[in-house]
């Protein structure tokens, strides 16, 4: 019983002491190196930065290789270079030389950022929790490709969400906000969403074929508000607002025969593809096909 106590006792310490904390405020843009000695860059794994920085701290951070928790929630970014101020840098944590990213686990965003620059946590695949503060209006394309957040709350007063953003990501709900008026070709691709609703302000969704959404193999309906100028969805796809265009039919839709509205002209890029659909009927009101890949779907023409 003694020995079972003692190995607990030694697990528990072994792992007090591989969690190593500091605190460091940084006066001076560029100076977080000097603040931390050389042991503290190879063995911190929490960190708080407050103060201060710029592109060149964030480097310094990344090349922090046990670093898991970072919080930078009380910094400001100013400029540096070609990296303006009150934005995340692009490939932030991104070693181009290695090819990889950062081990950090979990990171809170400054307050006061409006961007999130593009691919700044690219590939960061042990990024499992982020805090994106009510600031941001700008989400650069592939800003958490990769990564492997499963949650996230996107802020009230983002208008755009780039190319690729969340690609990848294990997101499984999401609520897009009411001030979003792009979302990006990919935005969402590959992530776990079920569902999703657009809202009225969304005027583009880039890409072709199931543009935001591809390879949403849990996607089964896509709802859009009424109120929306560009876009309409019926029964769970994606059409363009006069429902002569279906945009995306969701892979994870359970139908397997489906009748195109009657009002439909074009069918889009390759939509079709990854669906359970077994056939379709297609109106004669339909004038332009895009490529379809679907080898398994029975095809009728209407006349």
């Amino acid at each position: 019983m003694k020995r079972f106590l003692f190995l607990i006792s030694f697990v528990a310490s072994i792992s007090l002491q591989a969690q190593v904390s500091k605190t460091v405020n940084v006066a001076t843009p560029g100076t977080l190196s000097t603040l931390l000695t050389d042991s503290e860059k190879q063995n911190v794994t929490n960190l708080i930065v407050t103060g201060n920085i710029d592109k060149r701290d964030f480097n310094v951070m990344k090349k922090m290789g046990n670093l898991d928790v970072l919080d930078i929630s009380e910094t400001t970014v100013a400029e540096y270079s070609k990296y303006p101020a009150n934005t995340i840098p692009e490939y932030v944590l991104y070693d181009d030389v290695a090819a990889s990213s950062s081990q950090i686990n979990s990171i809170k965003l400054p307050t006061s950022i409006t961007s999130i620059g593009y691919g700044a946590f690219y590939q960061c695949y042990k990024l499992t929790s982020v805090t994106i503060p009510s600031s941001v209006i700008t989400i650069e394309g592939n800003a958490f490709n990769g990564c492997r957040i499963e949650s996230i709350i996107i802020p009230p007063f983002v208008t755009s969400i780039g190319n690729y953003a969340f690609s990848g990501c294990p997101i499984n709900s999401i609520i897009i906000p009411s001030s979003v008026v792009f979302i990006g070709r990919g935005a969402f691709s590959g992530t776990a969403l079920t569902s999703v609703n657009i809202p009225a302000s969304v005027t583009r969704i880039g890409g072709l074929g199931d543009g935001a959404f591809e390879r949403c193999v849990n996607l089964a309906a896509i709802n859009v508000d009424n109120a929306n100028p560009n876009y309409s969805s019926e029964d769970g796809v994606l059409f363009d607002k006069s429902k002569t265009e279906i945009l995306t039919y969701p892979s994870a839709k359970k139908d397997i025969n489906y009748t195109i509205p009657s009002s439909v002209t074009t069918i889009g890029y390759d939509i079709l593809s990854n669906s359970e659909l077994m056939s379709i009927s297609i109106p004669a009101s339909v004038t332009s096909f895009g490529y379809m890949s679907c080898p398994k779907i029975n095809i009728h023409q209407c006349e």
